[in-house]
């Protein structure tokens, strides 16, 4: 699961030890995308629904080729049918407003805040399209890249997930009346018929309780009564950890928790552990990778890359 404070925009880039970006590096007349190691991650607003696209790889002439002065608009783009993931440019500078431009020339694009959409003018309409922008390129000279977080001022709290696609390589899409080519995402809730409790999605087993109290999200978390939740703490070994929760909640609020999958986070995970390494209840219900020396000791998860762990709860193990 991957939860983000905003919409529209970039997540997490390459970065030096300063804290500048570098994962866009001018090479001649292209700019290359860097991913060595931190991924490349933005999310794209479509209307209601929301999609976590991350590159993994760095490209060579991900943009390009630049010639002359005039100032150029990097920006990345999914297809609407096909979900192919592809990098453009164009010279008219984007535009941000909850109303439609007066005049717009060919190609303008437009975020539309009301629908939160981006729409790009043909010459007679506009038509919706995925997209993200990446840097400015002025003179083919000076590269400036975009700032993290939203580029549309969307600060809402957002689930958003991958696009799915089938086994012919076609992304899945959200049925809908309106045949607005919405896609289904690993974030999509579906139901199981197999347990009242139980809904899921793609990469992990939900389940929904009640908190007892202020639990943080990404923490582990133990039944502490029929259907209750708590915080589970490792210096308690009557209350074993059963998951995590998968979003922030306050006492008396009914909210998820992860028994079983993957879960991502963007922003604040920086996993170094190599992968399998395993990660432990801590003594508030943080998730650690230094195995407690005393009360108790129990698995729940493991690292699978900086961004991403397993969660699969093991017994736990009670220190004598």
């Amino acid at each position: 699961m991957a939860r983000f404070n905003f919409r529209q925009g970039i997540v997490r880039h390459q970065t030096d030890t300063a804290n500048n970006p570098t994962f866009l590096q001018v090479n001649g007349q292209y700019v290359d995308l860097i991913v060595s190691p931190d991924p490349t991650v933005f999310v794209i607003a479509h209307l209601t629904e929301d999609y976590t696209i991350v590159e993994n790889n760095t490209v060579n002439d991900a943009w390009g080729p630049f010639t002359g002065t005039t100032t150029q608009y990097l920006f990345w783009d999914v297809d609407l049918l096909t979900g192919e993931l592809t990098r453009d440019f164009m010279d008219v500078q984007p535009i941000t407003s909850g109303v439609e431009p007066n005049s717009p020339v060919v190609n303008q694009h437009w975020f539309d805040t009301t629908q939160t959409a981006m729409r790009v003018w043909t010459g007679s309409r506009w038509i919706i399209k995925l997209r993200v922008f990446v840097a400015t390129y002025t003179n083919s000279s000076v590269l400036t890249p975009e700032p993290i977080g939203s580029q549309a001022g969307l600060s809402s709290i957002v689930y958003s997930g991958q696009i799915l696609f089938d086994d012919e390589g076609k992304p899945v899409q959200k049925w809908s009346r309106m045949r607005d080519g919405k896609f289904l995402t690993s974030e999509t809730p579906m139901s199981s018929q197999f347990h009242r409790l139980a809904n899921f999605r793609v990469e992990a087993a939900i389940i929904q309780g009640k908190a007892a109290e202020s639990i943080p999200i990404h923490h582990a978390v133990a039944y502490s009564g029929p259907n209750e939740i708590s915080l589970a703490r490792n210096t308690d070994p009557s209350q074993p950890a059963i998951g995590i929760s998968s979003e922030g909640m306050v006492a008396e609020e009914v909210r998820s928790f992860i028994t079983k999958g993957y879960v991502q986070n963007f922003t604040d995970w920086n996993w170094t552990e190599d992968a399998g390494t395993p990660i432990f209840v801590g003594e508030t219900g943080e998730l650690v990778t230094a195995p407690p020396q005393q009360w108790s000791i129990q698995r729940i998860a493991v690292v699978v890359d900086a961004v991403t762990i397993f969660v699969n709860t093991q017994d736990i193990i009670v220190y004598i």
